[in-house]
């Protein structure tokens, strides 16, 4: 049992750290942009990637979801999680793609990036494949190279950032150039990777029987995938969609400062799904319920620390002009507790082969929080998306922790 708790310790801290690790790059990486560029231009910035990012995940289907459950279960099925990987990210990613094009005008206020826009997009196949094929390293428990593979994209972007900062041509358009570029070799890279280290291509062969199994799970999965980005990201897509570029700008900032509460949660949830699953229901359940308490603790700490000294974070690492981030940000840090532990039992309910309720609640919130997106937007603009997001936020904690508890009363009765 202390080995066992030594190991889960170990790749939580390894997450944690990665995690840690990934932030402060992309900090750095925002920092440098927000100096040179303003708000106006970080924003275009930021949407440029955020609707790639954004349709991988909604078009996904949280087949990486599922590939992590049957490789951490079933070992002798990764070949054919492989090939099917390989082909769902063909097909769904060509399909996305399509989609994007028809729809690309309307996806950004403005309009002069339109056409860098539909070059980033073409990264969509490649991201995809990384991201299933990430998950299996994950399911196997192969955290190391798991986190590496979370890392590299984050750095190469750092880098590119930075060197043009240096060379004084830091501008959107090769910055997103770069990015791309980025995007493809990653696909590549991961391919390598999981060829080399989990499975040779010569024995990857389709299963269309596991291929419906890993359809079937990603779907029960994808409700509350679908529902989790539109509870995290609805407010900057109308942002990016409906309003100057200048506001994404400062509330990309309150975002990512407050959207370090997720350390925590997020490096736990990633070893929740493997390192429960295989357990019988009553031992996962205590487990999962000591994970929430655990992070609960942290976390108030952690964002009262963030709420005091908001004001010199912003004004030392972005200058005076994203201050009007500071309500939107501490509005941000409490929904965010909301968040962390809700999503803890998410992760939970799946480790319990339960998805759907994790779904639904994602379901519920995302409802609360779209409408108090469309009545505080206009008015109160990005105070007005912290507030929804506030809400939406808590609800989400509520019916998973209302799910999660009637499971353990089942599994004590």
């Amino acid at each position: 049992m202390k080995v066992f708790l030594r190991k889960e310790i170990f790749h939580i801290s390894g997450n944690f750290i990665t995690r840690i690790i990934i932030s402060f790059v992309d900090l750095a990486a925002g920092i440098i942009i927000a100096r040179s560029l303003g708000p106006e231009g970080k924003g275009n910035l930021y949407a440029l990637r955020f609707w790639p990012a954004i349709l991988v995940w909604l078009g996904g289907l949280s087949i990486g979801g599922s590939n992590t459950y049957f490789s951490a279960r079933e070992r002798e099925k990764i070949p054919s999680l492989l090939a099917n990987s390989l082909i769902f990210s063909i097909v769904l990613g060509g399909i996305i793609l399509l989609f994007s094009e028809a729809f690309v005008y309307y996806l950004f206020h403005d309009k002069r990036y339109i056409f860098l826009a539909r070059i980033v997009l073409l990264t969509i196949p490649f991201s995809l494949f990384s991201d299933y094929a990430i998950w299996i390293f994950n399911g196997i428990k192969n955290y190391m190279v798991f986190n590496l593979l979370r890392f590299l994209p984050r750095f190469f972007y750092f880098a590119f950032v930075m060197f043009f900062f240096l060379k004084g041509k830091l501008e959107i358009q090769p910055v997103i150039l770069s990015f791309t570029g980025v995007q493809i070799f990653m696909g590549f890279l991961t391919f390598v990777l999981v060829a080399g280290l989990v499975c040779p291509p010569s024995r990857w062969k389709k299963d269309s029987f596991l291929m419906k199994e890993q359809l079937s799970m990603g779907l029960k999965m994808h409700l509350g995938v679908f529902t989790q980005i539109g509870n995290k990201r609805a407010d900057q897509a109308l942002l990016i969609s409906f309003f100057d570029p200048k506001e994404i700008g400062l509330y990309s900032v309150a975002v990512n400062i407050s959207e370090f509460l997720l350390f925590l949660s997020h490096s736990i949830g990633l070893t929740i799904v493997p390192s429960t699953a295989p357990l019988e229901r009553e031992r996962a359940v205590r487990r999962i319920k000591k994970y929430a308490l655990g992070s609960l603790f942290f976390l108030i700490i952690f964002s009262l620390f963030l709420y005091f000294i908001s004001p010199w974070v912003i004004k030392f690492l972005y200058g005076e002009a994203f201050l009007p981030a500071l309500l939107p940000l501490r509005i941000l840090l409490l929904a965010h507790i909301g968040w962390s532990i809700g999503n803890i039992f998410d992760q939970g309910l799946k480790s319990l082969k339960l998805p759907l309720y994790g779904s639904i609640a994602g379901l519920i919130s995302f409802v609360f929080n779209l409408a108090f997106l469309l009545l505080l937007l206009p008015p109160l603009k990005i105070t007005g998306a912290a507030i929804a997001s506030l809400i939406g936020y808590f609800v989400y904690f509520l019916a998973n922790y209302v799910f999660f508890i009637r499971t353990a009363i089942r599994s004590n009765s």
